[in-house]
Protein backbone atom coordinates (compact mmCIF):
# COMPACT_ATOMS: atom_id res chain seq x y z
CA UNK A 1 0.00 0.00 0.00
CA UNK A 2 1.56 3.24 -1.02
CA UNK A 3 0.68 5.90 1.73
CA UNK A 4 2.53 8.55 -0.26
CA UNK A 5 4.05 11.59 1.34
CA UNK A 6 0.77 11.33 4.06
CA UNK A 7 -1.99 8.93 3.98
CA UNK A 8 -4.04 7.32 7.01
CA UNK A 9 -5.24 3.26 7.44
CA UNK A 10 -8.24 2.73 9.34
CA UNK A 11 -7.93 5.33 12.11
CA UNK A 12 -4.07 6.44 11.97
CA UNK A 13 -2.74 9.01 9.80
CA UNK A 14 1.14 9.32 8.75
CA UNK A 15 2.79 12.37 8.03
CA UNK A 16 6.65 12.22 7.21
CA UNK A 17 8.57 13.48 10.08
CA UNK A 18 12.31 15.03 10.16
CA UNK A 19 15.16 12.92 10.92
CA UNK A 20 17.70 14.17 12.50
CA UNK A 21 21.55 13.33 10.37
CA UNK A 22 24.38 12.86 12.44
CA UNK A 23 27.13 14.47 10.50
CA UNK A 24 30.84 13.47 11.31
CA UNK A 25 32.51 16.27 12.74
CA UNK A 26 35.44 17.15 10.10
CA UNK A 27 39.10 16.19 11.40
CA UNK A 28 41.73 18.73 12.72
CA UNK A 29 43.96 18.40 9.90
CA UNK A 30 46.29 20.96 11.43
CA UNK A 31 46.91 20.37 14.95
CA UNK A 32 50.05 18.14 14.40
CA UNK A 33 51.60 20.70 11.94
CA UNK A 34 50.86 23.63 14.01
CA UNK A 35 52.52 20.94 17.01
CA UNK A 36 55.90 20.77 14.44
CA UNK A 37 55.83 24.72 13.92
CA UNK A 38 55.57 25.07 17.83
CA UNK A 39 58.38 22.78 18.71
CA UNK A 40 60.33 24.62 15.50
CA UNK A 41 60.16 27.86 17.24
CA UNK A 42 61.14 26.66 20.59
CA UNK A 43 64.40 25.08 19.29
CA UNK A 44 65.06 28.51 17.15
CA UNK A 45 64.41 30.25 20.26
CA UNK A 46 67.01 28.63 22.44
CA UNK A 47 69.46 27.79 19.87
CA UNK A 48 69.66 31.09 18.11
CA UNK A 49 67.37 33.88 19.96
CA UNK A 50 69.61 32.44 23.08
CA UNK A 51 72.48 30.49 22.35
CA UNK A 52 73.57 30.80 26.24
CA UNK A 53 70.53 28.60 27.33
CA UNK A 54 71.73 25.91 29.67
CA UNK A 55 72.28 22.86 27.77
CA UNK A 56 69.38 20.42 29.36
CA UNK A 57 66.77 23.01 27.96
CA UNK A 58 68.62 22.93 24.65
CA UNK A 59 68.45 19.02 23.97
CA UNK A 60 64.86 18.44 25.93
CA UNK A 61 63.59 20.49 23.15
CA UNK A 62 65.72 20.30 19.93
CA UNK A 63 66.51 16.35 20.23
CA UNK A 64 62.72 15.29 19.77
CA UNK A 65 62.59 18.14 16.92
CA UNK A 66 65.30 16.88 14.80
CA UNK A 67 64.84 13.50 14.88
CA UNK A 68 61.24 13.63 14.29
CA UNK A 69 59.54 16.53 13.11
CA UNK A 70 61.45 17.13 9.70
CA UNK A 71 60.46 13.23 8.71
CA UNK A 72 57.28 13.28 9.58
CA UNK A 73 55.70 16.86 7.57
CA UNK A 74 58.28 15.17 4.49
CA UNK A 75 56.35 11.94 5.00
CA UNK A 76 52.95 14.12 5.24
CA UNK A 77 53.90 15.31 1.65
CA UNK A 78 54.73 11.95 0.16
CA UNK A 79 51.85 10.13 1.82
CA UNK A 80 49.30 12.20 2.71
CA UNK A 81 46.44 9.97 2.65
CA UNK A 82 45.93 7.66 6.50
CA UNK A 83 45.58 4.47 4.18
CA UNK A 84 49.02 5.30 2.40
CA UNK A 85 51.04 4.23 5.58
CA UNK A 86 50.39 2.57 9.06
CA UNK A 87 51.32 3.95 12.02
CA UNK A 88 54.81 1.95 12.50
CA UNK A 89 55.39 2.49 8.49
CA UNK A 90 54.91 6.21 9.24
CA UNK A 91 57.08 6.37 12.63
CA UNK A 92 60.38 4.50 10.80
CA UNK A 93 59.87 6.74 7.86
CA UNK A 94 59.83 10.02 10.08
CA UNK A 95 62.72 8.81 11.61
CA UNK A 96 64.29 8.12 8.41
CA UNK A 97 63.59 11.32 6.56
CA UNK A 98 64.58 13.20 9.83
CA UNK A 99 68.29 12.07 9.82
CA UNK A 100 68.79 12.33 6.61
CA UNK A 101 67.48 16.15 6.29
CA UNK A 102 69.69 17.02 9.08
CA UNK A 103 72.97 15.38 7.16
CA UNK A 104 71.97 16.90 3.98
CA UNK A 105 71.39 20.18 5.43
CA UNK A 106 75.38 20.09 7.05
CA UNK A 107 76.22 18.69 3.62
CA UNK A 108 74.68 21.45 1.82
CA UNK A 109 75.87 24.28 4.04
CA UNK A 110 79.63 22.42 3.77
CA UNK A 111 79.40 22.83 0.05
CA UNK A 112 78.24 26.34 -0.28
CA UNK A 113 80.69 27.13 1.90
CA UNK A 114 78.59 28.34 4.80
CA UNK A 115 80.60 27.90 8.51
CA UNK A 116 78.51 25.00 10.08
CA UNK A 117 77.24 26.43 13.53
CA UNK A 118 74.24 25.64 15.44
CA UNK A 119 72.89 28.65 14.62
CA UNK A 120 73.11 27.98 10.68
CA UNK A 121 71.72 24.40 11.43
CA UNK A 122 68.85 25.37 12.97
CA UNK A 123 68.22 28.39 11.41
CA UNK A 124 68.41 25.67 8.19
CA UNK A 125 66.33 22.98 9.67
CA UNK A 126 63.79 25.32 10.82
CA UNK A 127 63.61 26.90 7.20
CA UNK A 128 63.20 23.41 5.65
CA UNK A 129 60.80 22.06 8.23
CA UNK A 130 58.43 25.16 7.87
CA UNK A 131 57.91 24.94 3.96
CA UNK A 132 57.39 21.30 4.25
CA UNK A 133 54.73 22.11 6.62
CA UNK A 134 53.28 24.68 4.30
CA UNK A 135 53.32 21.82 1.39
CA UNK A 136 51.86 18.98 3.77
CA UNK A 137 48.48 21.60 4.45
CA UNK A 138 48.43 22.45 1.03
CA UNK A 139 48.12 18.72 0.08
CA UNK A 140 45.84 17.91 2.86
CA UNK A 141 43.47 20.32 1.87
CA UNK A 142 43.08 18.87 -1.72
CA UNK A 143 41.15 15.46 0.12
CA UNK A 144 38.10 14.47 1.19
CA UNK A 145 36.84 14.96 4.74
CA UNK A 146 38.17 11.93 5.91
CA UNK A 147 41.11 11.30 3.56
CA UNK A 148 43.76 12.95 5.80
CA UNK A 149 46.16 11.04 7.78
CA UNK A 150 46.64 13.37 11.54
CA UNK A 151 48.19 12.12 14.90
CA UNK A 152 45.04 10.46 16.92
CA UNK A 153 42.99 12.44 18.46
CA UNK A 154 43.43 11.16 22.12
CA UNK A 155 47.01 11.95 21.60
CA UNK A 156 46.26 15.93 21.20
CA UNK A 157 45.81 16.78 24.57
CA UNK A 158 48.86 14.77 25.86
CA UNK A 159 51.33 15.83 23.79
CA UNK A 160 50.33 19.33 23.78
CA UNK A 161 50.56 19.40 27.80
CA UNK A 162 53.44 17.27 27.53
CA UNK A 163 55.35 20.00 25.15
CA UNK A 164 53.86 23.11 27.59
CA UNK A 165 55.13 21.21 30.75
CA UNK A 166 58.70 20.84 28.95
CA UNK A 167 59.02 24.65 28.12
CA UNK A 168 57.99 25.55 30.96
CA UNK A 169 60.62 23.90 32.92
CA UNK A 170 62.94 24.82 30.28
CA UNK A 171 62.34 28.39 31.03
CA UNK A 172 62.65 28.26 34.60
CA UNK A 173 65.69 25.99 34.28
CA UNK A 174 67.47 28.53 32.27
CA UNK A 175 66.16 31.87 33.99
CA UNK A 176 66.93 30.88 37.41
CA UNK A 177 69.57 28.10 36.94
CA UNK A 178 71.72 29.30 34.12
CA UNK A 179 72.86 32.47 34.77
CA UNK A 180 74.50 31.35 38.19
CA UNK A 181 76.00 28.21 35.84
CA UNK A 182 77.24 30.24 33.31
CA UNK A 183 78.11 33.71 35.58
CA UNK A 184 82.01 34.19 34.55
CA UNK A 185 84.43 33.47 37.51
CA UNK A 186 87.82 34.93 38.03
CA UNK A 187 90.34 33.16 36.38
CA UNK A 188 94.16 33.06 37.31
CA UNK A 189 97.19 32.01 35.38
CA UNK A 190 101.08 32.03 35.31
CA UNK A 191 103.49 32.72 32.79
CA UNK A 192 107.40 32.03 33.54
CA UNK A 193 109.89 33.77 31.54
CA UNK A 194 109.56 31.67 28.31
CA UNK A 195 105.69 32.18 28.30
CA UNK A 196 103.78 29.34 29.49
CA UNK A 197 104.68 26.61 30.68
CA UNK A 198 105.59 23.61 28.17
CA UNK A 199 104.10 20.93 29.53
CA UNK A 200 100.78 21.38 32.44
CA UNK A 201 102.64 22.12 35.86
CA UNK A 202 105.67 22.37 34.67
CA UNK A 203 108.45 25.69 33.60
CA UNK A 204 111.75 26.23 32.47
CA UNK A 205 114.17 26.73 34.60
CA UNK A 206 112.95 29.90 36.49
CA UNK A 207 115.05 33.81 36.15
CA UNK A 208 113.87 34.54 39.62
CA UNK A 209 110.31 35.71 38.97
CA UNK A 210 107.05 34.45 37.51
CA UNK A 211 104.01 36.57 36.03
CA UNK A 212 101.01 36.01 37.85
CA UNK A 213 97.98 37.12 35.86
CA UNK A 214 93.88 37.28 37.74
CA UNK A 215 90.92 38.17 34.99
CA UNK A 216 88.61 39.66 37.26
CA UNK A 217 85.20 39.93 35.17
CA UNK A 218 83.14 41.12 37.90
CA UNK A 219 81.62 44.50 38.56
CA UNK A 220 83.67 45.09 41.68
CA UNK A 221 86.83 45.01 42.99
CA UNK A 222 88.33 41.64 43.44
CA UNK A 223 90.46 41.32 46.70
CA UNK A 224 92.64 38.79 46.81
CA UNK A 225 95.66 37.12 50.14
CA UNK A 226 97.92 35.11 47.79
CA UNK A 227 100.46 32.65 49.94
CA UNK A 228 103.27 30.57 47.83
CA UNK A 229 104.83 27.63 49.01
CA UNK A 230 108.24 25.64 47.97
CA UNK A 231 107.85 22.12 48.86
CA UNK A 232 105.34 22.99 51.81
CA UNK A 233 107.29 26.13 53.20
CA UNK A 234 105.75 29.10 53.04
CA UNK A 235 107.57 31.66 51.72
CA UNK A 236 105.79 33.98 49.84
CA UNK A 237 102.57 36.29 50.93
CA UNK A 238 100.92 39.75 49.53
CA UNK A 239 98.12 41.25 49.00
CA UNK A 240 97.07 41.38 45.67
CA UNK A 241 93.58 43.30 44.22
CA UNK A 242 91.87 43.55 40.64
CA UNK A 243 89.81 46.17 39.62
CA UNK A 244 86.50 45.26 38.39
CA UNK A 245 86.32 44.12 34.50
CA UNK A 246 89.99 43.97 34.31
CA UNK A 247 93.26 41.33 34.04
CA UNK A 248 96.15 41.83 36.38
CA UNK A 249 99.51 40.97 36.43
CA UNK A 250 101.82 40.72 39.07
CA UNK A 251 104.95 39.75 39.75
CA UNK A 252 105.51 36.85 42.12
CA UNK A 253 108.81 35.42 43.05
CA UNK A 254 109.96 31.97 42.84
CA UNK A 255 112.74 30.64 45.19
CA UNK A 256 115.82 29.27 42.89
CA UNK A 257 118.24 28.52 46.26
CA UNK A 258 118.39 24.42 46.71
CA UNK A 259 118.72 21.97 44.11
CA UNK A 260 116.48 18.97 42.74
CA UNK A 261 112.66 18.76 41.62
CA UNK A 262 110.65 21.54 43.97
CA UNK A 263 106.96 21.60 44.36
CA UNK A 264 105.81 25.39 44.05
CA UNK A 265 102.32 25.89 45.09
CA UNK A 266 100.19 29.46 45.27
CA UNK A 267 96.85 29.52 46.81
CA UNK A 268 94.84 32.72 46.09
CA UNK A 269 91.65 32.84 48.77
CA UNK A 270 89.25 36.04 48.91
CA UNK A 271 88.12 36.80 52.00
CA UNK A 272 84.36 35.57 52.55
CA UNK A 273 83.89 34.29 49.40
CA UNK A 274 85.33 30.74 49.56
CA UNK A 275 83.87 29.77 45.69
CA UNK A 276 86.92 32.07 43.93
CA UNK A 277 89.80 30.65 45.61
CA UNK A 278 92.26 29.67 43.58
CA UNK A 279 94.88 27.01 43.18
CA UNK A 280 98.10 27.15 41.16
CA UNK A 281 100.94 24.95 40.93
CA UNK A 282 104.58 24.51 39.72
CA UNK A 283 106.73 21.78 39.27
CA UNK A 284 110.77 22.83 38.81
CA UNK A 285 114.29 22.42 39.14
CA UNK A 286 116.15 24.93 42.34
CA UNK A 287 118.85 26.19 41.28
CA UNK A 288 119.58 24.78 38.09
CA UNK A 289 119.08 28.33 36.36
Amino acid sequence: MDLGRKGSVGMYQFSEASVPIRVRPTPLVWWDVALVCFAGLAVLGLDVVWPHAIGIARAAVGIPFGLLAPGYVAALCLFPRRQDLDGAERSALALILSVAATAGIVYGLSRAGVRATPSTDVLSLFALTGTLSLVALVRRRALGRDEPYVLPGSLRRTVWGGLLLMAALAAATGLVVAPAWQAAAPAAWIVGPAGFPSTPYVIAPPQGVVALYISNPDHTVLAYHATATLNGSRVWTQELRCPAQRTCRYQVPLPTAGYGMSTWRLQLTAPGQPALTRHLVLHYRAGSA
